[in-house]
């Protein structure tokens, strides 16, 4: 392997465990607009010290058509915010920076209720946000799946499921563990994931692919609607 900064090296084993925006899977596998199905939502987050009000082991959602903002505490008097919301356009120049970013969420969510206004003034001040969409990658079901020679695909690099699904974890370790039996058995020159761990992370991949449908339908609706809840 070569690399960016430093010198070129050699591996048994290269795992690429790199998210949705696998640079692995790009070298090894192609360019990523050959797997990834954009889920027309976009998503963002940061985090704040000292925000007010304060709601411990709280999980606070405020949601209006095609949009949601959330928050919850962290340690040390640390807020963490969630926006997600609706749109068609998968990329756009106007996002590249985090002054657009935070262009775009003021857009959004300038004229919203709850705690938005309290909420964008405290983004002015944030200097780190996350900002991307909100995507599921989807490989093809040939024998090989997520691998090729000696790399191999785990996590979201391979079958992210997207963010509002969840269970990112979960479907990363079945895999894993099966790359790690293989690689350890003796005279294993190419990688292969067993046909029945395959088997049981394409039914779990399947799952939870349909869960996104369940988050909120405001998000994806017209039709007016606001609400709010909390998680304990």
């Amino acid at each position: 392997m070569t690399f960016e900064h430093g010198p070129e090296r050699e591996f048994d084993l290269v795992v690429g465990a790199d998210g949705l925006h696998s640079r692995v899977r790009e070298l090894v596998f192609g360019p990523q607009n050959r797997f990834e199905k954009y889920l027309a939502l976009k998503v963002a987050a940061f985090e704040v010290e000292g925000y007010r009000p304060r709601d411990e082991l709280i999980y606070v959602m405020y949601t209006e058509v095609r949009q949601q903002v959330a928050r919850f505490a962290m340690r040390g008097d640390r807020t963490m915010f969630l926006f997600t919301f609706a749109d068609a356009e998968a990329d756009s120049t106007d996002t590249k920076t985090i002054r657009g970013q935070k262009a775009l969420l003021r857009e959004r969510f300038g004229a919203s209720g709850w705690e938005c206004p309290q909420i964008l003034d405290a983004l002015k001040s944030c200097n780190d946000l996350y900002f991307d969409r909100v995507s599921q990658i989807r490989m093809d079901a040939e024998d090989g799946l997520w691998t090729r020679g000696r790399v191999a695909l785990i996590g979201d690099a391979a079958f992210c499921v997207s963010l509002l699904a969840g269970q990112g974890s979960a479907l990363a370790m079945a895999p894993l563990m099966s790359l790690l039996v293989n690689f350890t058995k003796p005279m294993v020159i190419t990688l292969r994931l067993s046909s029945d761990i395959r088997r049981s992370s394409r039914r779990l991949l399947r799952q939870s692919r349909k869960l996104h449908s369940a988050w909120p339908a405001s998000l994806r609706r017209n039709r007016e609607c606001r609400w709010s809840y909390v998680i304990r």
